[in-house]
């Protein structure tokens, strides 16, 4: 929905700069942010930016290293090293993993696309369901089980596994999630399911039929928008998935403007962020990266995400706080000298004091504990994050 009058969210830098961690406005009503990040990212981007990773953000979702053509390239040989990194990272810091994606028809390995037989493709499946899911087991909040499995038009989208298996290997994956890790949510996941028409309509029958059989337990709704064109009726859209019984996520977000129209990209944001914080089974928020130059290559050209290039807070950083419910500065005015974002304050740990498995033990700028519980010895991930490790 298009306001008829615009409010200003745009304000100095300095002033965004002293907000609070913006995880902590959706903390407080129980909710997560998160971002989606990945190994390589993390360990070339330098300080600022795992600064502002670990200070504002306690959810992470993988990139591409956790999707299958990525883990299982060769039938039976995984490469688990850069999903294995984010896993580690998030599990160190108490956040949440996001796993994505189990079952898709992109980036789907290429030797998948080859076997043929219903029963063949099922084993198939079931075993990079088992494999993958029972590696991460204790340590993944959600799993993407399914993801983007009707097209545009509300038909289910043709791919190997419905050209070979039929429909019932959307109930047979999540079974076989529901096995591998009881303890994990288990998500659909799609795009423009936002918007109301027939891919919403077949996304709800979808949901409806899995959570009737006790095996879903969340919709990711990706939130991939254009600045301007936000579905108006978002927030009863997150509520009727709720309805369902089920809790309801957004997992991709980026909201993209070309002419850099800050104003109405954080209002958008806006609007998304209370879509959200309207509806009690609505968990968390994920965006696509923290800087604008982090966005899908899709994308390339847009400013998406609440950062830009150079670590400057956007107006949507704002609108997130205020949308959230937290007590942002008031919007005054434009411009300003950008500061550099805020990290948290360290604090010195005890003398004798250890982190645990999984939590960080070094790093730069890092004063808390550099020893490690019994069972697991500090190793360096990169220069600002050790981490004790088993």
């Amino acid at each position: 929905m298009r306001f008829a009058t615009l409010f200003a969210v745009t304000i100095p830098i300095a002033v965004i700069a002293q907000l609070q961690p913006l995880k902590s406005y959706l903390n407080a009503s129980g909710r997560y942010l998160g971002a989606f990040t990945n190994q390589a990212r993390q360990n070339s981007a330098g300080a600022t930016y795992n600064n502002l990773l670990r200070t504002n953000f306690d959810s992470v979702t993988e990139s591409n290293a956790c999707k299958w053509e990525s883990l299982q390239p060769s039938r039976g040989n995984f490469n688990w090293g850069a999903c294995d990194f984010t896993s580690n990272y998030i599990t160190g810091l108490n956040g949440k993993f996001r796993g994505h994606t189990l079952v898709w028809h992109s980036q789907l390995a290429s030797w998948v696309n080859s076997i043929t037989g219903s029963a063949n493709v099922d084993a198939v499946m079931k075993a990079h369901i088992q494999a993958v899911m029972g590696r991460y087991k204790g340590k993944t909040y959600a799993w993407d089980v399914l993801n983007e499995a009707i097209d545009d038009s509300g038909n289910m989208r043709n791919s190997v596994f419905m050209t070979q298996i039929g429909s019932s290997y959307v109930e047979k994956a999540f079974q076989y999630a529901r096995a591998a890790d009881p303890a994990a949510k288990l998500y659909y996941n799609d795009y423009n399911i936002e918007f109301q028409g027939k891919k919403q309509d077949a996304a709800v029958k979808l949901v409806s039929g899995l959570k009737a059989k006790g095996l879903i337990d969340g919709v990711g709704l990706q939130g991939h928008f254009t600045v301007g064109q936000m579905p108006a009726n978002l927030a009863a859209t997150v509520k009727r998935f709720a309805a369902l019984g089920v809790d309801v996520a957004f997992t991709e977000v980026d909201i993209g403007t070309k002419s850099q129209d800050f104003t109405g990209q954080a209002r958008d944001y806006t609007t998304l962020v209370k879509a959200c914080v309207g509806e009690a089974r609505c968990v968390g928020i994920t965006v696509g990266g923290i800087r604008d130059n982090e966005s899908s290559a899709w994308r390339v050209g847009e400013y998406c995400l609440l950062w830009d290039e150079q670590y400057r807070p956007k107006p949507a950083a704002t609108a997130v706080a205020t949308a959230a419910g937290g007590a942002a500065p008031v919007p005054t005015s434009t411009g300003g000298t950008p500061t550099t974002p805020p990290t948290t304050t360290p604090t010195t740990a005890p003398t004798g004091a250890t982190s645990p498995a999984y939590g960080q033990c070094g790093g730069t700028g890092w004063t808390g504990p550099k020893a490690c519980a019994s069972g697991s010895t500090c190793q360096v991930v990169n220069e600002w994050y050790s981490q004790c490790l088993p």
